[in-house]
């Protein structure tokens, strides 16, 4: 009698069914390049700067130093082991208007073909450097960028606030005249400043509750035009049925212009010192 086979609790595990998507590194591989649309060419361009060690930093926060070097520009020729069409065929000569024989016009048609194929390995040799040359740009372009915000940065150090009250180059007493009256020059700048910060928050809160208030009265104007315009909808299918001619039917409302801002403070009342005139 055949013994059942013993199962380890590894086989009590049910196999994991393999899965059929790609990584989208792959289904990348496999897409022309020249469907890329110009923001996926970018795109494609820094993963692949983030992904080498010589050119992560472009594309990183990473400040630039002088220790970073800059790329060289490229400048490849075109190898030697290519060889050149002869570009004398393209001249036609007055031989070639002549008769000429099968043979002979297969030996041209052969040396054509040869020459235009050497042509096509040069064109696609050249465009190969073209490449390079404009890869080596964009990674140039990328580096002055990056230097040019180092130099921004250099350029407009941030300032401070504070101010030097003493002179450090001599002795000075804490309690003279000079550094009291620079306490208090210091502690003037500053509620001055908190003033102006208090103003200007003020003044961003009335506009914005300005802005709310001509929204909700241009909603309501907008709302009176519409029951307006639907009362005069009703009215001319009224007289239309009754067979009243258009000349004598009302105009169509128009509708009012948008309240703006300077609207709004117009209409503000000014105190222009009437009430005291009325007391005396």
């Amino acid at each position: 009698m055949a013994k059942n086979p013993i199962r380890s609790e590894d086989s009590a595990t049910p196999p994991s069914t393999p899965t059929l998507r790609r990584s989208a590194s792959q289904a990348e591989l496999d897409v022309d390049p020249e469907m890329y649309t110009p923001s996926k060419r970018v795109k494609t361009l820094y993963n692949a700067l983030a992904s080498t060690s010589s050119g992560s930093f472009l594309v990183s926060n990473d400040k630039l130093t002088s220790s970073t070097p800059i790329i060289a520009p490229n400048l490849e020729a075109v190898p030697s082991s290519i060889p050149q069409p002869d570009w004398s065929l393209v001249i036609e000569s007055t031989s070639d208007l002549s008769y000429q024989s099968y043979q002979q016009l297969v030996e041209e048609n052969k040396k054509l073909r040869t020459n235009l194929q050497h042509g096509q390995t040069l064109v696609k040799a050249q465009e190969g450097i073209i490449e390079a040359s404009h890869a080596t740009i964009v990674v140039q372009n990328l580096h002055l960028a990056k230097l040019n915000v180092a130099l921004h940065g250099r350029e407009k150090p941030k300032t401070s606030g504070r101010q030097l009250i003493i002179d450090s180059g001599k002795g000075q007493v804490f309690s003279s005249d000079e550094i009291l009256e620079g306490l208090r020059s210091q502690d003037e700048k500053k509620k001055e400043a908190a003033a102006d910060k208090q103003q200007r928050a003020e003044a961003r809160a009335a506009k914005k509750a300005a802005g709310a208030r001509i929204a909700a009265e241009w909603q309501a104007i907008k709302d009176e035009h519409e029951r307006r315009v639907g009362e005069w909808e009703t009215t001319c299918q009224k007289h239309a049925e009754e067979g009243l001619p258009k000349k004598h039917w009302p105009k169509k409302p128009v509708r009012p212009p948008k309240p703006t801002l300077e609207d709004d403070e117009d209409e503000e009342p000014q105190d222009d010192g009437g009430g005291e005139d009325e007391d005396r």
